[in-house]
């Protein structure tokens, strides 16, 4: 097969290599199928798809004896309302099982929401649950939960987090506890990230205690830092909190901390002040004890440019960018945003290795957009989510020549 893409200005045409274990029906292969291509600046590349309904992922990087891959997806659907659960598969797509589905915990929580939405007339019966990031000791991994303060709109799914709250979920005893209450309606709790020898915790906060409406949903957020012990009860397993905005009032989502540093990471960031929101993320920045201060490492002027996450070495760092449709301005919004993958070299080259906008697979934009590497640095699983509403996102394996 011939594959038609734009490199810049130049229209390259490409050969593609596929492999496929069957078919959807539909001509689409069904996963896991595969596909290479030469990317300039970087060499071959290999997609592999490996789930058709996915979210957010997280790879397991730790020293435990195994390197699944969490994930949120649906679980249940009702007409356009759904249920999102966590689901962990092995790196190759196979052995997908779902963890938190029946769990009581969440059903005892779930028929809590729903008895308060019934009591005003409201009818929906979606619950999510998401954003998984695995612990290191391999069998934890925090969570984000809708709570009882949500009135379960878009701002109340876990890519935004407001009135989620932070839960630990034990992967083998299929077991849970909140370890992060948000309160006040309106609050959000936002990907939590750990540290590389799980003492430290990271997660993007909102915290807008006086006001009666959710209003401006870009301002009050904030920047989280706590220490983390896994092995304390559910209720003392965050402790001794740091509140920060090193960059500013703005939009802040953490993205991960920095190699094996328990205090140096990285975050997207949108600078915020009352009647001029920015109705994009800007920028993606680091930071680094005392949390005062930020450097910026992508901003690519009027683009929207989010979730830096450096490579393990620390030498790359790969993040979703709209870069290549020039047509898009922050004015045109996040309906019409498409967005890929770029990876940063040492020094101010950049380059797309992600094309799933281009595939004939997707007759949407699609938003590639959650990414994590794996141990060694020369494999990524991703995101990609056709931009239309309802729509399933899948799970692709990204495979690199060479490690970073």
């Amino acid at each position: 097969m011939t594959w038609k893409i734009q490199i810049g200005g130049i229209l390259i045409l490409t050969v593609l290599t596929f492999s496929s274990c069957g078919s959807d029906g539909s001509g689409t292969p069904a996963p896991p199928y595969s596909y290479s291509m030469d990317v300039p600046g970087i060499g071959t590349v290999k997609y592999t798809l490996l789930a058709e309904n996915g979210g957010r992922v997280s790879w397991y990087r730790g020293t435990a004896a195994h390197n699944k891959i969490a994930y949120d997806a649906k679980s249940q659907t009702w007409g356009s309302d759904y249920q999102t659960d966590i689901y962990v598969m092995n790196a190759d797509g196979s052995g997908k099982e779902c963890i938190t589905c029946g769990m009581s915990e969440f059903e005892a929580l779930y028929q809590a929401i729903l008895a308060q939405r019934q009591s005003v007339g409201d009818t929906r019966l979606g619950f999510w649950i998401g954003q998984p990031e695995w612990h290191p000791d391999g069998v934890h991994a925090i969570i984000q939960v809708e709570n009882l303060n949500s009135r379960h709109t878009i701002n109340n799914f876990v890519s935004f987090g407001v009135d989620n709250d932070l839960w630990i979920l034990n992967t083998q005893t299929r077991t849970a506890g909140r370890i992060w209450t948000t309160g006040t309606q309106y609050n959000a709790a936002l990907h939590p990230r750990f540290s590389d020898d799980g003492t430290k915790l990271i997660f993007a906060q909102r915290t807008q205690t006086t006001m009666a409406t959710l209003n401006e949903v870009w301002e009050g957020w904030r920047l989280v830092v706590a220490d983390f012990d896994v092995n304390q009860p559910a209720s003392t397993m965050i402790s001794n909190p740091t509140y920060t905005k090193p960059s500013g009032d703005g939009f802040y989502e953490t993205t991960g901390f920095l190699g094996s540093s328990n205090t140096r990471f990285s975050y997207s960031f949108t600078p915020y002040a009352a009647g001029t929101v920015l109705p994009y993320v800007a920028e993606g920045r680091i930071t680094d004890y005392p949390w005062t201060t930020s450097m910026v490492v992508v901003n690519f002027p009027d683009v929207w440019d989010e979730k830096p996450r450096y490579s393990p070495s620390v030498s790359s760092v790969v993040w979703m960018s709209s870069a290549f449709d020039t047509s898009w301005t922050p004015a045109s919004g996040a309906v019409n945003l498409q967005s890929d993958l770029y990876l940063g070299l040492p020094g101010p080259l950049y380059y797309r290795f992600t094309f799933f906008n281009d595939l004939d697979r997707y007759t949407t934009k699609v938003l590639v957009t959650d990414h994590e590497w794996n141990r060694t640095g020369e494999k990524l699983v991703v995101q990609a989510m056709p931009n239309a509403a309802g729509a399933n996102a899948d799970i692709w394996l990204v495979e690199l020549p060479k490690a970073y």
